[in-house]
């Protein structure tokens, strides 16, 4: 509320931040609804706020009830965030990586070149769902180490993956990537995948909740 107020009194200098500034309050207000803290005044709800901006970096692998170290990472962020980048930057190094995405997957099945955001058919996407689907099964059961590296903006897109990942033992990781704007988005993704549709996917996302996950890393990026 104080950071809405924050902007609804701020002058704007540059008129064209008034469109982003309106779409930011909006995101600040459906955020807040998914943590319940929106029409809320307990305290406890504030205690995954604080957990939330302080739990920034990489935490370290752990040993699971096993003996194995396994590890899986799930990406959320709207195109054009920078999840691969993090990817890049945070994983290049380690050995027997599964890196499974959706995108990818278009490109195998001939749908999409390199470099081209594309959203099939309903049969396509169907299609896309079914390797997705098999690329996770034998990487659950020949790999340690598990990236899933797709916008996973509502909670029903990540919680069949995740129950899967934690019957079989892994470890899991929320890595939330935002960029510094919604312009940053748009300007990455301009002439893959239209404003608009960016702008709807932020405004309908699910910000994880606590016992999604067992670790929760939030990465603003800042280029």
């Amino acid at each position: 509320a104080v950071k809405m107020a924050d902007l609804l009194g701020s002058v704007q200098q540059n008129g064209g931040t008034m469109k982003e500034d309106l779409t930011k309050m909006e995101l600040i207000k459906e955020t807040a609804k998914t943590l319940g803290i929106w029409d809320s005044c307990d305290p406890e709800k504030y205690k995954d706020i604080i957990k939330y901006s302080r739990n920034r970096q990489i935490v370290p692998w752990k040993v699971n009830k096993d003996g194995e170290t396994k590890v899986a990472y799930l990406l959320i962020g709207i195109p054009g965030a920078g999840k691969n980048t993090w990817i890049e930057k945070n994983l290049s190094m380690v050995e027997n990586l599964a890196n499974i995405s959706r995108d990818d997957i278009r490109i195998e099945l001939g749908y999409c070149s390199p470099g081209e955001k594309y959203v099939g058919t309903h049969e396509e996407e169907c299609e896309v769902t079914k390797v997705y689907n098999e690329k996770l099964e034998y990487a659950i059961n020949n790999s340690k180490c598990i990236v899933l590296n797709n916008v996973h903006n509502k909670k029903k897109y990540r919680e069949a993956s995740v129950k899967l990942l934690q019957e079989a033992g892994f470890r899991i990781f929320y890595i939330y990537i935002e960029a510094p704007t919604l312009e940053f988005n748009y300007k990455r993704r301009e002439g893959q995948i239209p404003e608009e549709t960016i702008k709807a996917m932020a405004l309908s996302f699910e910000f994880p909740e606590p016992g999604e996950y067992d670790n929760l890393i939030i990465q603003k990026q800042t280029w």
